[in-house]
């Protein structure tokens, strides 16, 4: 068990300390805002503010603030989600202090000069661009417009060309200084230093920090409209089909359920879609599901790359698997859940031997309410699962679903075939 500790500093910073004995520390800093909590017209501007944060300071250019993090001889990241943003350092023990120096100079001092403004404009375009000739990032792009048309980038990162190029130095300052404060702020710590001197350090870089700034509100469960889609596509030989099943508010006894029916569904190279579409049948190298269970955008998706002569097989099968776990035809047996027990453990194993997965994992949690070693929680949850609650959770959140299918340029006519009955439809 890590040993760790977790208080809010004056300012509202929440602090994750966690001691453990190794050459490696990390940093993460998590920010409670995404791409969710900025309006439609500016999608894109939470993804935009996390580029500029690495474009400069007050104190360092660009170049002079870029060249001090890769001295460090670590890693550094960012990523903006749907409802959350990451900022992580990892690197030797002793680079402890100077990276946390530089983690709080690029998040606390930004400068957003204009002229970065305008250079990473252009890196973030040819960065939409890139998506938009990639068949599996066009495909989901594809789905969500069509389950949300009232909001076609509510599930949506980058933005749009147009919202791009929209933002001002002004929109980016203005979104920086009311969600990028300490009150919305997690920072969570992995070194062999005692948490009294990780604290001692964190105040002296972060304790300065003001600004209430504003919690974001909470993201509203979206309807989607129900039916299945299909366009056509001209960077791809491929087709795919993509399926969203918005989960609505999931009871909290519920979550490990479903984690485990994603995972038994298409998670893994042990699932059942995988090893039916790609093992038995050899008609796709690329199928999985995936579930989310962020706050607002609960989801299970299921994604698939084939010919386009296979598609319609494909997606016959996957409705036949879920209609079958759904009804309860498809018997889930006890050493599914045994093995699935193990497989929780392995990861735990795993999150332990990662200083930057351990950060991650903390912060995370503490960001959504949750007790920093979750794993806890999801242990005990898993001992108390039955087969018979898989089928359960289909039956209860496995009945809405969004179909998209994309077909290369020329290869069918893509009407719509969708059934007005279906649009709209509720659970």
């Amino acid at each position: 068990m890590p040993d760790i500790k977790l208080r809010r500093l004056p300012n509202g910073l929440r602090l994750i300390t966690i001691h453990r004995k190794s050459e490696v520390m990390a940093l993460d800093m998590n920010f409670a805002v995404g791409s969710c909590h900025a309006k439609p017209e500016q999608k894109g501007l939470c993804h935009f503010v996390e580029h500029m944060l690495f474009t400069g300071t007050t104190n360092r250019s660009h170049e002079e603030l870029n060249g001090a993090l890769e001295s460090l001889g670590g890693s550094v990241n960012a990523f903006t989600g749907l409802i959350r943003t990451n900022f992580e350092i990892l690197a030797l023990q002793e680079e402890m202090q100077r990276s946390l120096e530089l983690l709080s100079d690029l998040l606390l001092y930004p400068s957003f000069c204009e002229a970065e403004v305008a250079r990473e404009r252009q890196v973030i375009l040819n960065e939409y661009q890139e998506g938009l000739e990639d068949l599996e990032e066009h495909s989901y792009l594809t789905l969500y417009r069509r389950a949300w048309p009232k909001d076609p980038l509510h599930l949506d990162v980058i933005g749009t060309e147009e919202t791009i190029r929209s933002f001002t130095r002004e929109d980016i300052r203005a979104f920086y200084e009311r969600f990028f404060t300490p009150e919305n702020a997690v920072l969570s710590m992995v070194s062999d230093r005692s948490h009294e001197e990780m604290d001692r350090l964190v105040k002296r870089y972060f304790g300065a920090w003001t600004g209430p700034g504003e919690a974001p509100l909470p993201i509203p469960f979206l309807q989607n409209q129900r039916g299945t889609f299909r366009e056509t596509y001209p960077h791809s030989e491929l087709a795919s089909v993509c399926i969203v099943f918005p989960l609505g508010s999931v009871r909290p006894e519920d979550e490990e359920a479903l984690a485990l029916l994603n995972s038994r569904l298409g998670a893994s190279d042990h699932s059942i879609l995988y090893r039916e579409i790609r093992i038995r049948r050899g008609l796709s190298y690329d199928i999985y599901s995936s579930l989310d269970l962020d706050p607002g955008v609960e989801t299970i998706e299921i994604y698939c790359a084939a010919d386009p002569q296979s598609i319609d097989e494909i997606l016959a099968y996957i409705l036949q698997v879920l209609e079958a776990i759904r009804s309860g035809e498809w018997v889930f047996e006890e050493e599914e859940l045994a093995v699935a027990r193990k497989v929780h453990r392995m990861d735990t194993a795993l999150l332990l031997d990662s200083a930057a997965s351990l950060a991650r994992y903390t912060g995370t949690h503490v960001m959504m309410g949750d007790p920093p070693l979750y794993y806890e929680v999801e242990k005990e949850l898993l001992a108390r699962l039955t087969p018979k609650d898989l089928n359960r959770v289909a039956k209860t959140y496995l009945s809405q679903p969004t179909i998209s299918i994309v077909y290369p340029e020329g290869w069918a006519d893509p009407k719509e075939q969708t059934s007005p009955s279906q649009k709209g439809a509720s659970r």
